[in-house]
Formats: C-alpha cells, sequence, structure tokens
C-alpha cells in the first residue's frame, strides 16, 4: 500500500558526514503530525523513532546508517514526509563554528580579606558553533605576569547555536599587570573539514590584558578579624594534626550555635541562636568544619576585662573561622590595639592567650598550638599530641572542670547519655558526653569516652580533677 503524503512537515536542523562510510548525527524538528514518529531510509527500513508530540522543545538526534542515504519521516497515522533528506546537509549560517571568541571577555576579581590576593575569572566569552559533541573541545591559555600560569581552559559548552563560557577562576594572583593568550585546541575540530559543513577556522587566538589591583582597604570588616588557630584532643587522630570530622560526615553538627542552651551568654545580642551558612558542611579536606568554638576578645592584663564573645566554627586544620565562610571571626566595634584571645569547646577546658597581640581589621592568625608562655596558667594549660598544644577533653558538662567522681562529675553525663543502666549501650549523636567526638557516646570497650576524663585528671587517683586556666 502507497503511503500518504499527509502535509507531515520535518525541518532539518543540522547534519554531516565526516567521509565516505563514516556517518555522523543528524538533527530535525518535526512540527506536524501524530506521534510516534519513525525516521526511515530510502530502503524502508527505520533508523530512529521517537514518541514526542509535536512541536519539539528540543533537537531529536539520530545516527544514519551511511552517509548520502535520502532519509524520510513517518507519523504514528502512516504520513510520510513529502521532503526526502539525506547526508551531507548544508547548515545554516547560525549554526557552523564560526569562530572560538567573539567579543573581549569580562574579568570578575574575588579578593581573600586574609591574604590580599586574588582570585580572577575569566568570563564572558561568547563562543557559537555546531550543536553536537563531535565539536566540543578545550581551549589553552597562558598567563604571565607576577603569577605565571598554564594550562587547559576547559570544555567548550554544548548548547546550540551560541553560548557564553562561564570562564575560567585563575587562583591566588598577586597584584599586579597580567597578559592571558587563549587559543582553541586542535581537538576542537577533530573530523575531516568540510566547507558544506563547517568553517574550519582554527587557531584562533585571543591576547587579553587586565589587572589586578590592591586589596581595597574597605573590603575587610571594621572593628578586629582574627583567625585563632587551636587544636582538640578528643578530635586529634592516633598520628597527624588534622582533626576528625566525624559529626560533619555523619550530619550531626547543628546548624544553630548550640552554647546559648548550655547556659553561655554572649557579648552580641545576635549571636543567640546565631546560624552557620548550611553550605559550608559541604567542605572537606583541612578546611572541613570540626565543631561550633567560643571566641572571646579580652585585655590582656587582670583583670582580664571581656570585651567581646562570638560563636564560631573549628576547621581541621585548626583555624577558627566565621559562620559565613569567612576565614576570619568579626568583631565589629572593638578598636585595634593589643589584646588577649580566648577560646573555648563545649566539652574541652578553655585556654587564654594573655601575652599581648596586636589586633585590628587587617586579618590576623593567632596560633593557640604552640609557645607555652602565651597562655595564661602557664604549665599544663594544654596537653601535647603529635607535637600540638590540645585544649583538654572530657568537661562533658562545660563547667570548666574535668571531674571523674563526686558531684557534677563528667563521667555520669556519659551514663546518662546511654540510657544509665547498660553500660555497653552506646548513642549516636551531638552529645557533650562524645569526648572523643567521634559521633558515638560510650561507656566501656575500645574508643570508649570515659577512658579519656580518667586519663587527663591523671589516671591513677580518680579523685583528682583538671581546673580549667582562664580568668
Amino acid at each position: 500500500m502507497t503511503k500518504a503524503q499527509c502535509g507531515l512537515s520535518a525541518d532539518i536542523f543540522s547534519g554531516y558526514c565526516t567521509g565516505i562510510g563514516g556517518p555522523e548525527d543528524m538533527a530535525l524538528m518535526v512540527s506536524t503530525g501524530v506521534p510516534p514518529f519513525t525516521v526511515l531510509s530510502s530502503g524502508g527500513f527505520p533508523a530512529y523513532s521517537t514518541s514526542t508530540a509535536p512541536p519539539f522543545s528540543n533537537y531529536e538526534w539520530f545516527t544514519p546508517s551511511i552517509c548520502g542515504t535520502p532519509y524520510s519521516i513517518e507519523d504514528g497515522n502512516g504520513c510520510i514526509t513529502s521532503n526526502i533528506f539525506q547526508q551531507p546537509v548544508t547548515i545554516s549560517e547560525n549554526t557552523y563554528f564560526e569562530v572560538p571568541f567573539v567579543e573581549q571577555p569580562d574579568i570578575g576579581i574575588f579578593y581573600d580579606c586574609l591574604t590580599g590576593n586574588a582570585d580572577v575569572r575569566i568570563q564572558g566569552l561568547t563562543i557559537t558553533h555546531f550543536y553536537g559533541s563531535s565539536f566540543e573541545g578545550y581551549y589553552d591559555y597562558v598567563l604571565t605576569g607576577p603569577v605565571n600560569r598554564s594550562g587547559n581552559y576547559g570544555s567548550l559548552p554544548n548548547s546550540p547555536p551560541a553560548a557564553s563560557y562561564e570562564g575560567k577562576l585563575l587562583v591566588d594572583l598577586l597584584p599586579g599587570s597580567y597578559s592571558i593568550q587563549l587559543s582553541n585546541s586542535t581537538s576542537v575540530l577533530p573530523f575531516t573539514c568540510n566547507s558544506q559543513i563547517v568553517d574550519c577556522s582554527s587557531g584562533n587566538t585571543l591576547f587579553y590584558s587586565f589587572s589586578v589591583p590592591v586589596m581595597p582597604v574597605a573590603l575587610c570588616p571594621s572593628g578586629l578579624n582574627i583567625t585563632p588557630q587551636i587544636a582538640l584532643q578528643g578530635a586529634m587522630p592516633t598520628n597527624g594534626t588534622l582533626m576528625n570530622d566525624n559529626l560533619r560526615v555523619d550530619g550531626l553538627l547543628p546548624l544553630t550555635e548550640p552554647y546559648s542552651a548550655l547556659g553561655f551568654t554572649y557579648t552580641y545580642p545576635n549571636s543567640i541562636g546565631a546560624n552557620m551558612d548550611p553550605t559550608i558542611l559541604n567542605t572537606t579536606g583541612n578546611d572541613a568544619v570540626v565543631d561550633w568554638v567560643i571566641v572571646e576578645v579580652r585585655d590582656y592584663s587582670p583583670p582580664y576585662e571581656l570585651l567581646g564573645s562570638l560563636p564560631a566554627l573549628l576547621q581541621r586544620d585548626g583555624d577558627v573561622v566565621g559562620l559565613n565562610g569567612d576565614q576570619y571571626v568579626n568583631f565589629p566595634d572593638i578598636a585595634e590595639g593589643f589584646y588577649g584571645l580566648l577560646v573555648r569547646h563545649r566539652n574541652h577546658l578553655g585556654i587564654f592567650q594573655t601575652t599581648p597581640e596586636f589586633l585590628s581589621s587587617t586579618p590576623r592568625n593567632v596560633s593557640l598550638r604552640q609557645n607555652n608562655y602565651w597562655i595564661y596558667g602557664g604549665v599544663n594549660a594544654r596537653v601535647t599530641l603529635n607535637g600540638v598544644k590540645c585544649l583538654w577533653a572530657g568537661d562533658t558538662n562545660f563547667d570548666g572542670v574535668v571531674k571523674y567522681t563526686g558531684i557534677d562529675n563528667d563521667r555520669d553525663n556519659i551514663l546518662v547519655a546511654i540510657g544509665g543502666m547498660v553500660p555497653t549501650n552506646t548513642v549516636t549523636g551531638y552529645f557533650g558526653a562524645d569526648i572523643n567526638m567521634d559521633g558515638i557516646v560510650k561507656y566501656v570497650g575500645v574508643q570508649n569516652d570515659r577512658d579519656i576524663i580518667l586519663q587527663n585528671i591523671g589516671g591513677t587517683v580518680p579523685t583528682n580533677v583538671r581546673i580549667e586556666q582562664v580568668p
């Protein structure tokens, strides 16, 4: 039976062949008819079918059996296109790979307030190209200036018929003048060029100059910007200096600061119930979050007046940072000068640096992981693990004392957390009784939390205590 021509219309978007016997994809759009649609070769054999109803919102692809073979389309009612098409197909002007760089790009500069260096994103490259994976490629870049660098600039976006390239982030650039050379790689045109199919322009190179100004002073918030550096004994590994971030990995860290619920009063009222940026918890590696801490700025001499206190986040490498991702803690209304610095944790004993430290709006790292003579109380104010000075663990009730027996002892909190009856029970969660910060409260057995308390009071006399050495 002869198939009817029912006015079915198909528009060819594009198509090409690499040579005899080397078919590539073709793209078409059916604007009328009833699905399903079947692409037929000249011999009547189906090459592709789809159940999508017209008009298509995107381009449907199929791979022909051989270059040069005529094709037609049949719909669900048996109607067949009146137009017969075949490869190679001349594609319209706005769909061929024209030139990789249509206009000069823009740059975006993002300063690191802590270092003064900048991350620079080259962006806004408008690229016109053929729609298809075979036209995807890479761009090489050579950067010269105060920082010299070269490498691969990324892949061509696969979207018709033109797209703005999102750009390359060049990290940690010093201030100064730069020149960048961008050129398309040979991999952009991997097929046999044919003027009927594509403009075979290649080797197009863009030279572009830009400068990175010195970081504006106003970029850093006013007041004091500080990055204390500490270590928690309970979170330290057997070997190494990176603390564990088990609480983050297991999804146990609260988004809201926990210290108000423990009775702590901040000097800034908006710190009560403050929340961290939840995207911070996606960070892994050295900067992964370990837990919440409290940072206090005080006078460095008696009576060590408290001038400001804020919640902050501790990272695995010891840096204490802001809740919004800033690599420092900002005390907005304290003038620059010499101060002491105190850091507290919910189940460790706090430490206080009394040696005067000059603090200002220029971010400053202050390490409380070394140098005993800086610490209030002197000898044994911290415990040394793997060469790092750490806060003593075991203060499960956040009262400033590590205590194994007697009234308000810390051992009982572990028993209460696991149920109080069966010492072999365990419980998972965010608890002060989780002294080793592995997310599990455990009273007996390997890696239990109770033994740490006994060890830290001396290990032999259970009535001993260890008192926090802070004013």
